[in-house]
């Protein structure tokens, strides 16, 4: 959030101010914590509706006109983020001790380490590779040949295969120029982190009052960073037009 708030990049994104924070156990409160500015708004999977109360509500549950109009605001966030940051490798944004941001291994939204920081778009593919390799191997360290059945369909004579021939096709997944720039990208851009201004979150032109939850957050090229999350189950399949 502070690279956020002090890069001058993102005017259209708002976020808390942060006055302290602390990623371990080893603090007076004994765990980690983030200390924030307060801001009033509402997140939209919060809202419930008058006439069920307690009823977490989704997309669905308002009209389209709504559901559009939020997609937008999402879509909006989404471009204001967009813009090329003054960093050249690929991983998750860190900051030291005196403040100073820099890029540094790649983290999962889950909390796993992806390794990094990558020059490229091809160390990273490859390293992305050899790591789910890594991941399948201990599923077939622990048998035998003769313990695979004919009706199992692969094998590690199969997976071993698989490898070496997708292995031959990274240096051809080439992102397209105009899509390579490096941006900041929100792991986790999703209803529940963005809350909106109460009074304009039903209406059809939401405020954002702010974006929270940037744990994780990565450096990547624009083609990597462009989902939006929305809800499980629901599926926009409808054109926005950011105006």
């Amino acid at each position: 959030m502070r690279f956020v708030r002090e890069s001058g990049l993102y005017p259209d994104v708002p976020v808390p101010e942060v006055y302290a924070w602390n990623t371990t156990f080893e603090n007076p409160a004994r765990a980690p914590y983030v200390l924030m500015e307060f801001i009033k708004g509402k997140a939209f999977n919060l809202v419930v509706r008058d006439d069920d109360p307690g009823l977490l509500s989704g997309l669905c549950a308002v009209p389209e006109s709504q559901q559009v109009a939020l997609v937008k605001a999402m879509a909006r966030l989404k471009a204001s983020l967009s813009k090329p940051v003054p960093f050249t490798e690929i991983g998750s944004l860190v900051v030291d001790s005196s403040g100073t941001f820099s890029v540094g291994p790649l983290m999962a939204i889950y909390g796993v380490s992806l390794g990094s920081p990558y020059k490229s778009i091809e160390d990273f593919w490859r390293a992305s590779h050899e790591q789910r390799l890594l991941e399948k191997i201990p599923n077939f360290c622990a048998r035998t040949e003769e313990s695979f059945q004919p009706s199992e369909r692969f094998t590690p004579h199969d997976l071993m295969d698989r490898y070496q021939k997708l292995s031959a096709l990274i240096p051809y997944f080439k992102i397209p120029e105009p899509y390579t720039p490096l941006v900041l990208h929100h792991p986790d851009l999703a209803l529940r982190n963005i809350f909106f201004d109460e009074e304009s979150l039903l209406s059809d032109d939401p405020k954002v009052a702010c974006v929270i939850d940037w744990s994780g957050a990565q450096i990547l090229p624009l083609m990597l960073a462009s989902c939006i999350r929305i809800f499980r189950g629901h599926r926009y399949t409808g054109i926005v037009v950011i105006k």
